[in-house]
């Protein structure tokens, strides 16, 4: 808990969601989806995201059935990919047959492809992070007179006009899979099996063709959360709601030296997931807590050999105004904080130490939570920071590198971060 304490108060500030298909499916005498043995996984997928592999088994791909044909065909593409990572022959449905069949959808990664508009799932469970104000305005009246009623809005990314295509990435529990354990929790009587956590994906945007960009930038970009636009650039100004195109940190501009593909070390093992776009909420959560502002922010996701396979109690964390869930923060989720590399740019390494320095002092003056005193350690020639709860914080050229591994991985994370830096 406490190596990732820094991180959690970032997140914590940034805050201040039979079958018929396209290809057919078939159910086992005991009604669940039989899938077939995995497959060996492409080598552009080992050099990349080790998500695939982990998602593919249990991931189904879910496009409208009266969508528009680009964003069919990017469904078909995503499903292939999945199938060529060791998902099941038949992975691509329909919508209405997803959303009417509990089990189906509950036990089940789903990736859903489309808009509210052309998608049942996405219309019943649509983000708390996006709105088409467009279409959602047609109908609803908005809450005060100065609330604009127009463009795609994206939380800590901005308003995008409707006549530019703008795509949206954003991984979340599987609402399907929380009811249906609720359900389960909920039981009088007999037993209450736990559901394996399932993760949903929605690939969406303000028009099929930023569907398109969206699906695109998971494929190709390893985008776990974020905005994809045509010319990578953004709407606006920079705000606490809103990034600009200077602040835009793309997955392709990330330093080389932060680790890509799967790291082994014994039984322990990271799987680097995707990014999650910093939004502006990052941006000014940094701000507050080290006093300088940073040009770019990076965040590099990891899963552990365990995937989601993590209690789903909460842990409640006294200093905080809100509980932690080790599931959650294993979870591809936008707000989720563990097992990642938090990578910020400064106009120079003094800046850079500087905000090491600020951000050190705001975690000593905490009581008996105080991460002091800190000790100079050396991994592989890069010196870190280390606190008496094992957090790490390194400054490497103008860039702020800190962790949020567990003990079981914070060795690993570190020697490989290091060995590529210094081959940099």
């Amino acid at each position: 808990m406490h190596q990732r304490r820094l991180l959690y108060r970032l997140v914590i500030l940034a805050g201040s969601a039979g079958v018929a298909l396209l290809g057919g499916c078939v159910k086992s005498a005991s009604g669940q989806i039989d899938v077939p043995a995995p497959v060996r996984v492409p080598e552009h997928v080992q050099r990349g995201s080790g998500l695939f592999s982990m998602l593919a088994p249990h991931a189904l791909v879910v496009v409208g059935r009266a969508a528009p044909a680009v964003e069919q065909k990017a469904a078909a593409q995503l499903a292939k990919a999945l199938r060529e990572a060791g998902g099941p022959a038949h992975n691509l449905f329909h919508a209405h047959h997803v959303n009417a069949d509990l089990e189906l959808a509950a036990t089940h990664h789903l990736l859903v492809v489309g808009t509210g508009a052309d998608n049942r799932i996405l219309a019943r469970v649509p983000s708390h992070w996006a709105m088409n104000r467009n279409r959602f305005y047609r109908t609803h009246k908005p809450y005060a007179p100065w609330m604009p009623a127009h463009g795609y809005y994206v939380a800590g990314y901005g308003v995008f006009p409707s006549n530019e295509a703008v795509g949206y990435v954003e991984c979340d529990r599987n609402p399907y899979w929380a009811y249906a354990t609720n359900l389960l929790m909920m039981r009088r009587h007999g037993p209450k099996p736990k559901l394996a956590y399932r993760q949903i994906v929605r690939l969406t945007g303000n028009s099929p063709a930023g569907v398109v960009l969206a699906v695109r930038a998971f494929l190709n970009e390893h985008l776990l959360n974020g905005v994809a636009t045509a010319n990578n650039t953004m709407p606006g100004a920079m705000s606490l709601w809103t990034l600009d195109t200077a602040h835009l940190a793309l997955p392709g501009e990330a330093p080389g030296w932060i680790p890509e593909g799967t790291l082994h070390a014994g039984r322990r093992s990271l799987i680097f997931a995707g990014w999650q776009l910093a939004d502006s909420m990052m941006y000014a959560g940094l701000r507050e807590v080290s006093g300088q502002t940073a040009q770019k922010i990076w965040r590099a996701k990891y899963l552990t050999e365990r995937g989601w396979n993590y209690s789903h109690h909460v842990v409640i964390n006294p200093e905080f105004p809100m509980s932690r869930s080790p599931l959650f923060d294993a979870s591809l989720a936008r707000r989720a904080g563990g097992n990642e590399f938090f990578v910020a740019q400064f106009a120079s390494t003094a800046q850079a130490r500087l905000a090491q320095q600020a951000a050190e002092k705001s975690l000593n003056n905490r009581g008996r939570y105080s991460q002091a005193p800190w000790q100079t350690m050396v991994v592989d020639g890069v010196q870190w920071q280390q606190s008496r709860f094992d957090f790490n914080t390194t400054v490497f050229g103008k860039y702020l590198v800190m962790e949020s591994f567990g003990k079981n991985h914070v060795s690993l994370a570190l020697t490989a971060i290091s060995k590529a830096m210094v081959k940099r």
